[in-house]
Order: structure tokens, then sequence, then C-alpha cells
């Protein structure tokens, strides 16, 4: 649920001078104490007499309460009545700020930030109090830009750049009352960004013990600054400056630790409480209800909901959340409402067959009326799925598969015009996972298979970013750059079709909606431009499913694939030869199975010597399928999400002083999609064939400079580059005759934007970086084999479930077939011995996935390097042969 900005109370000193009429008066008291709905009624009356500039200022008036409530539509047509006259500067900066402002409320961060480069080139023309107030929400925005690149700032950078972003600030007049309110809105952008960590945060691996730790300092230092600025404002708005936090605490500790939620949410609830005292006090017998309080009450309602529920009390949550839908209601809170009534009707589809079916189909109905109205088609998605679940428990399973596979499609295809990650919850999962389970109970298993294949092709395409994406044929760029180009235009012509719905414009609605038709086209004939340039380049930007027969008939004889698929209720194992297609069904959930791997990571990872989490996963994992395995003559693992992180090689099959691992019994190779099978393998390498190797581009790997040196010594042709030598022009050129390329080097991968991750180079922080999108426009045909020997190539910090999958993807495109990268930080001194066992296996014609099986093999045989850590870190990922 989207939270409620608090730029109310700057309504009435924004819009200097204050006029002198009674109704903008009164609508200025009301707006400034968060009387959003009474306040607008006042400026509307006061708007059918006001001419000329009086009519100006009522507008831009109308316009702060509309990016208050983050009504973009409502706002784009109180811009349009500005701009039906002459507009100065001032103007113009204000209607660029609110733009910006809501189209990053939207996540359309390109739209965005078009706005706010803008509103800093413009803010170095003026000055005053609404020049600085405008830079400081451009600088806040860019700041945040940044940190989704780059990563979370440390304490020092973090504490430099907030007192660069306030510097403008300083120019508001104390006098005016403005310096207090403009910290306010100082607060309300960093709270964007801040929100943003929380959340990544309350998503991390990391077990709760030391998440809580860190969420718990870092709100500690909000306490007495923030409550003594809420007393100093004595305003019920500023109160949401102590509840969001306190409240996100609450919601993200509520499944895991409900008894401390519930004392963070006892405090929000206090801070509400003497947040509408203060306005009652305000307004006496006026019995006035301020939205910004409305929406917080709502919240707080329904995370006492979640905190319920945590703790099986599902009677007492359902009644909170039917609180906060009608406090929405009431406040005319539309955007959370829509979310309040889908969340309540998932939590009653949970568990049993739901009582009173026919309540719940009216309840979707209302929700996605709700939906059309508001022109947002991601939660008409979601309330169809919703449907297909209730369908699924009351009704028959065929008629749920046929809703389920209609939602699929229909996502696959409008997933390039909708912003997945809105959502609180992983919408992929929940249209395919159940779809999959019902398939496989039905035996159609093939068909469930096909569908997982989808599934992991959508999870990687729904990362993708058609305008970081590079190729160095002019044709497959054209079709690139227009469709980048048409992804752009309909988030524009949404906005306007949301605007001219508002107005109740039909001659100007079927515009629009014909603009928004034909650009589609014009999209889908894009998409189809690339697969005729380059029909590799298609799987990047579609989902073309393949029949898994034909997958299949390309196995090797002695190949077993094992593909996973996790769900709520299970985990299904299908496993493939070239002759036989069956499933297994493993009693553990997605959640059991995530916190068994994550407790097996921090093993390996410490060095603790009780393994028994590797034993555990191979029960798990392997032993359902172990005689299929022990026939086969190599294993290929084809995981998804959180399998991503096992280390697949170090499972024990039997514990002991000596252990034995899977590693000893078969050689092991990764896809990141079955369909990466139908690629056409190369004949064994070479000794002749050349090798490029780069080591320590940035001076921060000087045991990369001996690993560099060391496997160049093994062939006759290579090509060793250290330090400055090592710049990304080196990759961008390579020639045709080179088959191998070890990189030893960091990778950095970026959460927000996968195709903006890179490797690092020599160059500096500009010119030194070889983005992902790049990679996909190299030349690397003939390219045998990409080695990333660097600090946690393979996983991002927060989805290890696509990084894998994009790293293989980019460079399998580019034209390498096989990628060798790491699952943690790894030790220098055993990865050098590592890659140049490895790299010597290989010279002898040993396949690459048995070259890495014998390498990890000799490399355990050392005491010094015995622990799982120094050896099972690294992957096949492609073709392993």
């Amino acid at each position: 649920m989207r939270k409620i900005s608090i730029l109310v109370l700057l309504i009435g000193l924004l819009c200097q001078p204050l006029l002198a009429q009674d109704l903008v008066e009164e609508g200025d008291r009301l707006a400034r104490w968060g009387a959003i709905k009474e306040a607008e009624a006042s400026y509307r009356k006061a708007q059918q007499t006001a001419t000329g500039e009086r009519l100006k200022l009522i507008l831009f008036r109308r316009l702060a309460l509309a990016e208050a409530l983050q009504n973009r539509a409502g706002a784009e047509a109180i811009i349009e009545a500005l701009e039906s006259s002459p507009l100065d500067k001032d103007a113009r900066l204000r209607i660029l700020v609110t733009r910006g402002t809501l189209s990053f409320y939207a996540r359309e961060y390109v739209a965005a930030e078009r706005s706010f480069r803008e509103v800093e080139e413009l803010t170095k023309e003026l000055n005053g109090p609404h020049a600085s107030l405008a830079r400081f929400a451009a600088l806040s925005f860019l700041y945040r830009k940044k940190v989704a690149e780059t990563g979370w700032p440390t304490d020092e950078e973090l504490a430099r750049e907030a007192s660069r972003i306030c510097k403008p600030l300083e120019n508001i007049p104390r006098k005016e009352l403005l310096e207090p309110l403009a910290l306010v809105r100082a607060n309300n952008w960093y709270k964007i960004w801040v929100e943003a960590y929380l959340r990544k945060l309350l998503k991390s691996p990391e077990d709760q013990e030391e998440k809580l730790k860190k969420l718990s300092g870092f709100v500690h230092f909000l306490d007495a600054a923030m409550l003594g600025r809420f007393l100093e404002l004595k305003d019920p708005e500023a109160g949401s400056l102590v509840i969001v936090y306190p409240l996100l605490m609450a919601e993200g500790l509520a499944e895991s630790h409900p008894a401390q939620a519930a004392q963070w949410i006892s405090g929000v609830t206090k801070v509400l409480s003497l947040g509408q005292a203060l306005a009652d006090k305000a307004q006496p017998g006026q019995n006035v209800r301020p939205t910004g309080l409305a929406y917080f009450r709502a919240r707080t309602a329904e995370v006492k909901g979640k905190i319920q529920l945590a703790q099986g009390q599902k009677v007492r949550a359902l009644k909170n959340y039917a609180a906060a839908a009608r406090i929405l209601k009431e406040a005319e809170l539309e955007i959370p409402l829509l979310s309040v009534l889908l969340e309540n009707v998932a939590i009653r589809l949970k568990g049993t067959v739901p009582a009173q079916p026919e309540k719940l189909e009216a309840a979707l109905d209302e929700a996605r009326r709700l939906a059309l109205k508001l022109s947002r088609p991601l939660e008409v998605l979601v309330a169809d799925l919703l449907r297909a679940k209730l369908v699924q428990k009351t009704g028959s399973a065929d008629e749920a598969v046929k809703l389920y596979e209609d939602v699929v499609a229909r996502l696959e295809r409008e997933a390039p015009f909708l912003s997945l990650r809105s959502l609180d919850f992983d919408i992929i999962a929940a249209a395919y996972d159940p779809l999959i389970r019902l398939l496989s109970q039905s035996g159609r298993v093939e068909e469930a298979l096909q569908y997982q294949q989808r599934r992991v092709a959508m999870n990687t395409l729904s990362k993708n970013s058609l305008a970081k994406m590079k190729s160095q044929d002019p044709k497959t760029q054209a079709a690139l750059t227009k469709a980048a180009t048409s992804q752009k235009e309909d988030q524009e012509l949404q906005a306007q079709l949301e605007a001219a719905q508002v107005l109740n414009k039909s001659d100007e609605i079927a515009n629009i909606e014909s603009k928004i038709s034909n650009n589609r086209a014009e999209f889908l004939q894009a998409l189809n431009d690339i697969g005729k340039a380059d029909p590799d380049y298609a799987d990047a930007v579609a989902i073309r499913p393949t029949s898994f027969a034909r997958i299949q008939s390309k196995l090797p004889q002695g190949a077993l694939l094992l593909q996973y698929s996790l769900t709520d209720t299970e985990t299904l194992i299908f496993t493939a030869t070239r002759d036989n297609l069956s499933i297994e069904k493993v009693p553990i959930t997605r959640s059991e199975l995530a916190q068994k791997i994550r407790e097996s990571r921090k093993a390996i990872t410490r060095l603790s010597a009780e393994l028994e989490s590797l034993a555990e996963l191979y029960q798990l994992l392997i032993a359902p399928v172990e005689s299929k395995v022990m026939q086969a003559e190599v294993v290929i693992l084809a995981p998804t999400e959180e399998l991503y992180l096992v280390p697949f090689a170090a499972l024990i099959r039997t514990p002991g002083a000596q252990p034995e691992y899977l590693v000893d019994l078969k050689p092991l190779a990764t896809v990141p999609g079955t369909e990466s099978i139908l690629t056409k393998a190369q004949s064994s390498l070479k000794e002749e064939e050349g090798i490029v190797i780069v080591g320590d581009p940035d001076g921060t790997l000087p045991a990369a400079r001996i690993e560099a040196s060391e496997i160049g010594s093994l062939f006759r042709d290579s090509k060793t580059y250290i330090a400055e030598q090592a710049r990304p022009e080196l990759i961008r050129q390579l020639s045709p005759d080179i088959k191998l390329l070890h990189l030893a080097t960091h990778a950095v991968i970026n959460a927000e934007d996968v195709n903006s991750s890179y490797l690092v180079m020599a160059g500096g922080e500009k010119e030194g970086r070889l983005t992902l999108g790049e990679v996909y426009g190299l030349d690397l045909d003939g390219l045998s084999l990409v080695t990333l020997s660097a600090c946690q190539t393979a996983l991002g910090q927060d989805q290890p479930t696509w990084t894998v999958a994009s790293l293989a993807q980019a460079f399998n495109l580019a034209g390498a077939e096989t990628l060798i990268a790491s699952l943690w930080s790894v030790s220098d001194d055993s990865t050098r011995k590592l890659m140049v066992d490895f790299y010597t296996h290989l010279k002898q014609g040993v396949t690459k996935a048995d070259s890495l099986r014998q390498a990890q093999q000799e490399v355990k045989s050392l005491s010094r390097y015995s622990h799982p850590f120094y050896w099972s870190g690294f992957t096949v990922i492609g073709d392993w042969q």
C-alpha cells in the first residue's frame, strides 16, 4: 500500500501570497490539518468566481492536494488548466516537481528523472523558497536513483550526501516558518529511500535475529528527533514522521516476531491518538478527520491484522482488514483501498475451503471494477488470479486450470507494460505455481514442466531493461531502441488515459486508447524484428515456449536433467533423460526449504564444522531421485529461486569424519533454463586454442595477479592483462580466435536493474565498467568459456532467483557457451589452485563439468582446504561438455 505524501503541510505556504477570501483561508486551514476532502471543496467553490492570477494560485493549491494524495490523473487535469495560459518559470518549476514526484510514486523512474533533471537546471536560474524546495526534491530523487544503481551507502557517505542534499533548505528564511516545514518535506523525500532500504532488508535472506538488530539500530536514531519535530509543529500530519518507521518495523516483524511487532504497533497507535487530539483541538466541534491520519489508521489496522494472522487469530485479523477498508472508503483513498480489498480476499482464501464464496466473488467484482476505474491492469490480473484460486478451492480443478492459464497468458503478454515490482508479493509465483501443481496432480507432467520453463523465463524477463540492452548489429539495435521507446510511450499514454477518464472526456479516451493499441502493435512488431535479426536475442525480450519433447530429444545419452519447482505446499523434482520423464514430490514448502538453504550457507561461509544442513539438503533434493542419479553419467541441474544458492557439489550423501559429497559421485552442471540444452556444444578444447586472462583491474585483488600468471603459463597462446592494461575494450574487441576468457575481477550486481550490473575493469568509475546490458551486444561467437573468478559473481544481494539466469543469458546471447561463476566470496589461495587444476584438466580434453569436478576433488583432498567453503563455491552454468 502506498503511503501519503506530507506535502499537505506546505499548501498554504507554497502558494504565497495568501488570498484574503474566506473560502481560500478556510481551505488553507483545512488543508494544513490534513482534511483534504473539505479543503478541496473549499478551493473548488473559491475557483468558481476567481480569474487571472487568483485563479492560478487556487489551482496550484489544488495541485498540491492532488500530489499529496498521489492523484496523478487529477494533477494532470489541473496542470492542463494551468497551461491554458502563459506560465512563468516559477510556475513551470512547481509543475515539474509535481510530475516528477508522481512519476516516482508510480515507479516510472525514467519519466521522474526527466522531470527532476529539468528541475535541477531550472533552479539554477531561480531563487526563493519555491526554488529551494524544488532543488531539494530534485537532489533527493537523483541521489535515490544513484543508491538504486550502486547499492546502499555507508553511514559516512549517507551523512555527507544528506548534508549536500539539504543545503538548499538553508535558503528558506526561518522567520517564515518554512524552515521546519521544509524539513518535513526533507524527511518525506528522505523517507522514500529509507523505506526502500527497510523493505530491502526485511526481504533479505539473513537470519531474523541479525535482521532485527539492524532494523532496531536503524530506527533508533529517529525517536527523539522525529518526536520532537512532531511536537514542535503541533500538527497531526507531521505525526507520520514518527509513524512510518515503526509501522514498517511492525509490518516486517509481523510473521517472524509478532510479539515485538505488537510493541511497535502500540507506539504507532499512541501517536495516532495524539495526532487526532491535536486535530480536534484545532477545529473544535467540527469532527475533522485528517486524510493523512486516516491513511495511517487504516495501515495500522492492516498491520494489526497481519500480526494477528501470525498469532493464529484469523477472525480478529479479518475484522481489522474490514476496519481498514471502511476507513479508506470514508476517506475516499481508492488506491490503498484496492490493495486492502485484494489482500482481504487473499487472506480468506488461505487454508480451508472459504465460507460464503459468493461474498468473495462480490468482493473480487468490487476490486476488479475499482482496478479498471483506476486504470491499474496489474491489479486486474491479481483480482483474476484470486478468482482462479477461489475456483480451485470451491469448484473443479479443470476450470481452475483454464483460469490460471488465462492469467499466465495475459501476464506474459502484458509484462512489458506492467510494473511487477510495485506489488507486495510475487505475482509470478502466485500465477505459475498453482498451475504447475494442478497439472502435475492430474498427471499432465510434460505440461507442468513446460510451465515451469516459462516461469523461469518470466522471472528473467521481468528484470531485463530493453533500454539498457545493446547490440552491435544495426538492425537488432534499431529494433531494441524501437521496443524500448514503445515501452516509454506506453507509460505516458497510460497517464494521459487516466487523466481523460477522470475528466470523462469520451472522445479523448477513445483517441488515447487507439494510440495505446497502435503503440503496442509497434512494440510487438519490434520484438518480431529482433527475432528476425537475431533469433537468439528474442529469448531475452519475450517468452517463447519451447516444446519439452524437442529439448528432451537433445539430451545426450547418459545425461540426467533435474528441474526443480518450489511451491507453498511442496517441492517438485522433474527428472528427464532422453527416453523418460517423471516427477517426484517432496513434502517441504518453499519457505521451509529456504530456511534450510540459509542454514547451510551460513555453515559453509562461517567455516562451521557442523554441516548437518548439507546432509539434510541431500535427503530433500537428491535422495528422492538418487537411483536415477547413480545411473547417470552427468547430472544437469535446473534450479529455481532459492535453489540457486545451493552448492550442490557440497551436498553430503554419507556424513562422518570423511563425508561423501555429491561431487564425489557425478560431474554436475547448472542450466539457467532448459532451453539452453538446445545450444550446440563445441568439440573438446585443443591445446593451441587461445585464452585471454584479465587479472586485478582495479588493484584490489593482488592474489588474482598470481592466478592470472599461473593460468597463462598453461597455454601456448595466452594473453594476460593486469591492472591498467585490463580495460573494457579488450572484451569489446575480442578476437574470434579466442576460445577462453578468464576474468579475475569483481562483478557488481544491481538488484534494481540487472542490466546495469557490471564487471569491474580498469579505467575508473565511468570508463572501467562493462555492464551486463553491453554484454548482450558483444560479439563473442565461438567463445567456449567465460570464467568469472572473483567475489560472489553469481549472486546478487536480494534476488539470486534471476541473477544467475541473467548473467548466463547475457554471455550466452553474446555467443559464449558456458559461464563459470562463484556462489559466495571465495578464498584467494584455494581459488588459485582450483582454477589452475581446472584448466589443466580442460586442456587434456576433459569436459568442463568433469574438469571442475576433478579440480574440486583435488582441492578438497588437501587438509587445509577440505572444508566446502574452499572448493564448492564455483559452478558450471550452460554447456557442460
